[in-house]
């Protein structure tokens, strides 16, 4: 469950919102967190040049449906847990760079709790069959981790029945106890159109 108090203000460049978040983890045990919740957005050139900024944070349950939506060769028996971003820090720049290229140039530092990664289950000793002794499924490892993420986002639009967009992002993990980001990539790169 959650809740999210905001104040929201508009003026003619100038675009900012204020407010926390709160969020309980039921489990086991019950937790509650609170998160900041401020966005501003300042338009230097209209259409053209908008820098942007935001400290947030929040926390994800990882369930049987969302870690096999990510993931379907997971195995039967998974820890589920949750993750808490306890903040993210954001900032970038979006607009135009003409009529018809956008742009979108963003870096982003999160310190997170229990963020999940997917290793192979070789062992799997409380299961008899001997397909699953191949690695062919999947458990999950937390660990907590400072993640750095750049992206970048170009867009082409020539008319309305033809457009393109490019994305490309780094990730930068920095973990506490494994030793790589299993299964989470460096480099993501994606083209639509």
């Amino acid at each position: 469950a959650e809740i999210n108090p905001y104040l929201r203000w508009n003026f003619e460049f100038l675009d900012l919102t204020i407010g926390v978040k709160g969020a309980m983890a039921s489990d086991s045990a019950t937790e509650f967190y609170v998160y900041p919740e401020v966005r501003a957005s300042y338009q230097v050139i209209p259409k053209y040049l908008r820098f942007y900024a935001s400290a947030t944070g929040g926390l994800e349950r990882n369930s049987l449906k969302s870690v096999s939506d990510e993931n379907p060769w997971i195995n039967s028996i998974f820890p589920l847990g949750f993750t808490n971003t306890k903040y993210q820090l954001k900032g970038g720049v979006t607009g135009k760079a003409s009529e018809s290229i956008d742009y979108n140039f963003s870096v982003a530092y999160a310190d997170i709790e229990n963020m999940l990664f997917f290793n192979n289950d070789y062992l799997l000793s409380y299961s008899p069959a001997i397909d699953q002794k191949f690695g062919n499924k999947f458990t999950g490892i937390y660990d907590d981790i400072q993640l750095t993420a750049v992206s970048l986002e170009l867009g082409y639009q020539q008319s309305r029945y033809f457009n393109v967009l490019l994305r490309l992002n780094y990730n930068d993990y920095q973990l506490t106890t494994q030793a790589k980001p299993w299964h989470k990539p460096t480099i993501e790169a994606s083209l639509s159109g």
